[in-house]
Parts: structure tokens; sequence; C-alpha cells
């Protein structure tokens, strides 16, 4: 498979840096070894962005001495006295993503924060990784295309924004990042494929560009039949949500049609006004309300039976399982969007789709039936409810009559699910579920064109009385999530530390209600594409892993319908399918019988025969859709490299406090070891598909976390440090400083200092494992 990766100033494909530290006593600057596409000015770029971030230390000359393609050493010498930071540099050449000189340092904000220390406690499984998918339709020009995504990642500061690594969380802005545009050819990949690989390799919010664009083109021009060509973003919710995914859609399309340019400068507001107008606001009222409006202890918060991973009240983790749900859940593809809807492609839907029922599908759908173990086990699962244009607007007009909307509609169905599944014999029952709220429903001019990290999920409760009526129930909500939009821009973690003792551990986190709103993204660019003869097909999330175990998102379809997919832990929670009939039950039928004259417990009678009722035709799930042939099927494989990979992996925990797991043995007691390094971004199967690649004799053992100090690594390694054999530390990119850190200490104490061997992130785990045979046979 052939790609084409867009860039400015350095040249395409990945770099491999070999570091030698050359013979004892080891005191001139170590050859750096280069493997990959490579210049001088990518070499300089990273000098003098080491140069700014250390502008007290030594300059440094360079000398590049080419042996063949692809293949190169540097030689470095400084005009005054001074160690080079080797790893950084190391760090910089693998970094495919060059970024410009850090021009700007903001404190993220709470929500921020507490997106990424989930992210950071769950690595490796993708959680708060986003995907918006579309369809282009008609001719496209790349290189108009790519200059249109620059234009856009140069005005937009958010897009030049990463999360700086370092004690103190905080986000710094670059003058200049290179939009990370991939093109693939058409026929060289499939599309479900390609998405779900895309989904697991993640994205880490600490490097520059939060966003990633991938374009797999259709077929040849002017085929009736070719398919068009499909468009995948990728973002990270701790810098975009997903309706700034929409509002830079609409500045690209702009762009594209502006020949790549954008007028004007840089957006305001922009981060920096966000993060100077939350720092300007009074939390005494906002403590106020969410002393009394925070869910009571006990409230009902699970809608099923739920068999939870762990018996503590504990958030429990997400799960370390495979997930093998994405790809051929029908969301790309076969589910009315995306040109497959009837009228751009295949036609049809995924799953069995009742004119005038509710379809509720898991999976591909494609064989009907019910779920018997489908939705069980490690994983995350999937799963989709749809009402028809017809039922919809009859939702809508029976919430509008009582002062709602089908937003308040959704919760109030869900409340009652809720209710009923705390088995609460008559008596009222307060309820909790969390629900998102935009962000931009504050005094901030413009909050509402600002793309960054502000779509906040907060708690609500609302107390369930079996002989109150819906219509009460709707009101409840709504006024209570009319309080709670005051204070949209206060994060649940805050709000927990207000009204939570700090002895008291959290409780389950529950559920999260989503209801999308979207700007109108192609409001006056879709007449000036068409006269080019393009039509872009409406966007599409697909659902991102969130903190909470089970999460529904509505949407509406461009039929008029009304769309609920859920996302949900499969090790804690059984029979969805079943719920999302319930569900799509009430929403039907609610506007036909709930009155102010019909109690909340006559209405759940309607659910009472569903129980026992033969399988609603339109409810099945494919079991077989849970399975990728194409996954490894090692539960730890989607992890992060040190989630329960002692147990999985045969590891031990080395002198330090960092588990040292062992991914294969050696095959000579005296072959020595390669140890990898792990970093952010890099998921646990990363490592083992290294390891199965790797064929020679060395032991590859892998350090169980990802390391911030050189000092608690070099403890870790110790023992491996003095064994027979030569030791080679090696990493993806990211693990550099901490790599060449630990084996200065290796050769302070007296050791043989090992070969360093980095790798960028995106490069393959053939090539890669080549390259570590190559450097362990020079290293012995």
């Amino acid at each position: 498979m052939t790609a084409s990766h867009s860039s400015h100033t350095s040249p395409d494909g990945p770099v491999t840096v070999v570091v030698d530290p050359g013979e004892p006593p080891y005191d001139a600057p170590p050859v750096l070894e280069l493997r990959g596409a490579m210049d001088t000015g990518r070499l300089e770029a990273a000098l003098d962005r080491i140069a700014a971030r250390l502008p007290d230390g030594p300059r440094w000359r360079h000398r590049i001495t080419r042996h063949g393609p692809g293949h190169h050493t540097v030689r470095l010498t400084a005009g005054t006295p001074g160690g080079l930071p080797v790893g950084l540099l190391a760090d910089l050449l693998t970094d495919r993503l060059p970024a410009g000189t850090v021009i700007r340092a903001l404190a993220p904000s709470p929500l921020q924060r507490e997106l990424m220390a989930d992210a950071d406690a769950h690595p490796g499984t993708g959680r708060h990784v986003e995907q918006l998918t579309w369809v282009w339709h008609g001719p496209l020009d790349p290189e108009r295309f790519t200059a249109a995504w620059q234009a856009l990642f140069d005005r937009e500061s958010v897009l030049r924004a990463a999360f700086a690594d370092s004690p103190e969380p905080r986000i710094v802005l670059h003058d200049h990042v290179e939009a990370d545009v991939v093109r693939l050819p058409h026929g060289t990949d499939d599309w479900a494929a390609l998405v779900e690989r895309d989904r697991r390799r993640g994205l880490d919010p600490r490097r520059p560009g939060p966003l990633r664009v991938t374009v797999l083109d259709g077929g040849p021009a002017g085929s009736a039949t070719a398919p068009p060509t499909r468009v995948l973003l990728t973002y990270h919710h701790a810098l975009l949500d997903d309706w700034s995914a929409r509002l830079l859609l609409r500045g690209f399309c702009r762009a594209y049609l502006a020949d790549g340019r954008l007028p004007g400068g840089e957006r305001r507001p922009d981060l920096g006004d966000h993060a100077h107008w939350l720092a300007g606001q009074d939390t005494a009222a906002a403590r106020e309300f969410w002393s009394w409006a925070a869910p009571p202890p006990g409230a009902a918060h699970s809608p099923l039976p739920a068999a939870e991973a762990t018996a503590t009240g504990t958030t429990v983790p997400a799960p370390g399982g495979t997930d093998t749900s994405d790809g051929t859940d029908g969301t790309d593809g076969t589910d009315g969007t995306d040109g497959t809807d009837g009228t751009d492609g295949t036609g049809g839907t995924d799953g069995t789709d009742v004119s005038g029922g509710t379809d509720v599908s898991g999976g591909t759908g494609g064989t009907g039936g019910t779920d018997a173990s489908g939705d069980t086990g490690a994983g995350t699962g999937r799963a989709r409810l749809r009402l028809t244009a017809g039922q919809t607007a009859r939702l809508s007009a029976w919430a509008a009559a009582w002062g709602s909307t089908e937003s308040g509609a959704l919760q109030a169905a869900w409340a009652l699910l809720l209710y009923r599944a705390a088995g609460s014999a008559g008596h009222p029952v307060p309820v909790r579920f969390s629900v998102a709220l935009s962000g931009r429903g504050i005094l901030l001019e413009g909050a509402e064109c600002l793309p960054g990290a502000l779509r906040n999920p907060l708690p609500l409760s609302v107390v369930v009385d079996p002989r109150s009526s819906v219509p009460r129930l709707l009101t409840a909500l709504r006024d209570r999530l009319l309080d709670t939009s005051a204070y949209e821009w206060v994060s649940a973690g805050q709000i927990r530390a207000w009204t939570q003792a700090p002895d008291r551990p959290p409780g389950p986190p529950g559920s999260l209600v989503v209801f999308e709103g979207r700007p109108r993204v192609l409001e006056g660019v879709v007449g000036e594409l068409a006269a080019q003869g393009v039509r872009v097909a409406s966007p599409e999330t697909r659902g991102a892993r969130t903190a909470f175990p089970l999460t529904l998102v509505a949407r509406h379809h461009e039929d008029g319908g009304l769309v609920v997919n859920v996302t949900y832990d499969r090790a804690r929670f059984t029979g969805v399918t079943g719920l999302l009939g319930h569900l799509g039950r009430l929403m039907r039928e609610l506007p036909r019988v709930a009155d102010e004259s019909t109690s909340i417990a006559g209405v759940l009678e309607l659910l009472a025969d569903g129980d026992t009722a033969p399988a609603d035709p339109a409810t099945h799930t494919d079991p077989a859709a849970d399975t990728d042939p194409g996954v490894p099927t090692d539960p730890a494989a989607d992890r992060g490299p040190g989630a329960g990979a002692c147990a999985d992996s045969g590891g031990t925990r080395g002198e330090g406090a960092f588990p040292v797991i062992t991914l294969r043995p050696a095959r000579d007691s005296a072959a020595g070891t390669v140890c990898l390094l792990p970093s952010h971004g890099n998921p646990r199967r990363c490592y083992d598909l290294l390891a199965r690649s790797y064929r020679g004799p060395e032991a590859l053992v892998l350090l169980g976390s990802v390391p911030r100090d050189p000092r608690a690594v070099y403890t870790a390694l110790r023992s491996l440090a003095g064994a027979g054999g030569r030791l080679v530390l090696a990493g993806f990119s990211g693990c550099g400083e901490t790599a060449y850190e630990t084996a200065r200490l290796i050769t302070a104490d007296g050791g043989r200092p090992p070969l360093l061997v980095l790798a960028a992130a995106s490069a393959g785990a053939g090539d890669f494992a080549r390259l570590l045979e190559a450097a362990a046979r020079r290293a012995g």
C-alpha cells in the first residue's frame, strides 16, 4: 500500500534513530545513525527547537554523512562546552509532525485536566479519541485539499496546541504545526478496516496537532458505479469536542473553495480567551447550586443488572479487553449514512429496519435473531436504536406540547428505565445520569464558534414518583437542566470536590446521555461546492470511549428520523439490546399514552409484556459482529503497556516501582536483552506485534508503565544491566529523553552503556524489529 503524507518542510516517512555511545571512557558526543527519509532541514529544525527550549545551552554544529538511500550518520560538535540532550534530539527527529516554537502556555480547564487524567489512567484503550467521517462526491484536488487544512491549522490555535508532558499540566501553543493529512489511493484499503485501525492507533494530545485527516480515494472519475471518496477526521476530546470538529470542517470547506487560503488572522476568541474567561469566574454561586443539586448518595444509576468488575463502590476502570465491535457496527458504510442510504451507492440499512417500527441493531446486524451472548465479555459493545421520521415527528410534537423537546423526551424515557431497574416496589426513587452540555452557552462573545474542549458531561438527578405523570417528569427534568446550564463551565470533578468528603470514594459513573446539537456545517457553501461538481454528505461521529460504562448519543438522521447510538462496557452490562427495545417502545408510545391522566406506573406497564414476549424480529444482534479476525485476541492487546500485563505475560517486577514484562524469553542465556520503554499514545498491542516480529535470540522485555524518572527506570533495570549480554534500550518517539538519561546512569555506575534505538510511532513492526535485530548484533 502506498500513501501520500503531506509535508511542507521535511521529507515524508518515519525515521529511526540509533544512538551509539562510542568507546570508553564515553566522554565524546555520541554518533547518531538515522534510518529513513532525512535531510539537513529536518535536523536543523530539531536543533533549533532544542536551542529554543534551552536558551542558555551550547550551540551545536553537525555533519551528516550519507551511506546510501535512507541511511545516514550524524556527528555533532559543540561550539561551547555543555552536554547535548541526545534523547530529546532523537524524540524530535522521530516525531513525524515537527512543530514550530512554543509561543504561549495556558492552564488547561478543570474539564481538560480530568479528561487527560482519565486517558492517562487507561493508556492504549482509545479513551476520548473520536472519529468523524463523511463522503466526498465529485472531483477532489489533492493539493488544494491539503493546503486548505494547512490554512486551517495556521488560523486555529487549538490545532497547534499540545499538552506539555510536565508535572504541572499546561497547554502549549506553537507558531506552526504541519497538518497531518494522509491520502490512500482507491483500492489500497478497506474502509471499515482503515477506520478501525485508525481508532486503535489513537491520538496523543501531547503531540502538537490534535487532529488527523485520512482520505481514501474513490474510484475512477466518470465511473457511474465507482465508490466516492471517504474522509476521516480523528481528534482527542481533551482539546476538541464534536461541535469543534464540525466547525473545523466548515472552515476547511471555505478554505477549499478559496483555493486553499483563509483570509484574516487567527480566530478570536481562542483557547487563551476561554482560559482567561474561566479564570475570571466566581465559583461561589456554583458551589451553592451544586450543594443541593448534586445527585444524592444511593440514587439509582444502572438501567440493567450490572456484572461489576469489582465489588467496591469505586469507579470501575475501562475494560482492558479488545474492542472488536468497531469497524463492523455499521456506522460507516452500512447504516444509511456515508453514501449507503439508498441514494448514493449500495442502498439499504444495517440490520432489519422495520417500516413504522423501531430498529434496534447491534454489530452489523447481518443475521437477525436474538442475542444470546453477543453483548457479554470484555471490550466495548455497540448498538443502535432508530425511530422513523414519522415517529420522531410525533415525539417532537408531544414533547413540545408539554414545554419540552426531543432531548427532554429521551431523558425522561431513560429516567423511567433507571427507575424500573431499581425495583422500587412502587415508591419514589431518585435516579441519576449525566447529560452533555455544549459549554458554549456562556457569556463569552463568539463562544459558539470557538473550537475547543468545551462539551461538558454534568450530573443530573430527579425523583421518579410512580404516582406522578410523565409530563410532570418532563417539566422537572427541563427545569433542572435549565438551572444546570447556568454553570455548564463547571466540571464534574469540581462538583465532586465541593460536595463529597475527601475520604469518600467516588461512586460508579453511571450513564451519559448526549443529544447532538450541530452547527450548520455546510450552510453557505453547498451551492459553491455544487458549482465545482462537489457534494459533501452529512458528517457523522462514530462514538468515542468515555469514562462512562454506558453512553447514549442521539442525533437526527438525514431522513428526519432519530438515531440513538449506544456504547457500553460488555464486562459490566448484559442485555443492552433488550434495553434499547424498551427505550424505543417508550419513545414510540409516550406520545400516544402519556398525558396528565396516566401515571408513570401505568406507562411502565407497557414494558411488562416485553419481558416475557417473544423477541421482536426488529431486535437482533449478530454475535459474529463482535469478532474481528484481524485483531489479536490477547485481552491485554488493547490496553496500555502495563494494564494487567504482569499477570498475562509472565512479567516480573524489577527492583524499582516498574514491572518488567517479558514479551519473549531469550533463546540463549548470554544473548542479552532488548528493553522496550513505553511512551504515550502507543498501546500495548504495538509492543506485542513487535515481539512477534522479532527474530533475534535476545529477550524482549517491556517496562510496565510510561516512565518519567530515569532513576526509577534504572533501578528497575539494574539487574538487566548487570547481567550477561548486552542491553539495548528501545521504544517509539517520546521515550528518548528517559532512555538516554537512563543510559547515562548506567554508565555513571560503571556499566556498559546500552545502544538506544528510537522509532517513529508510525514505524511498521517488521521494519522496526529488523533494525532492533541489527542493533543487538552490533551491540554484542
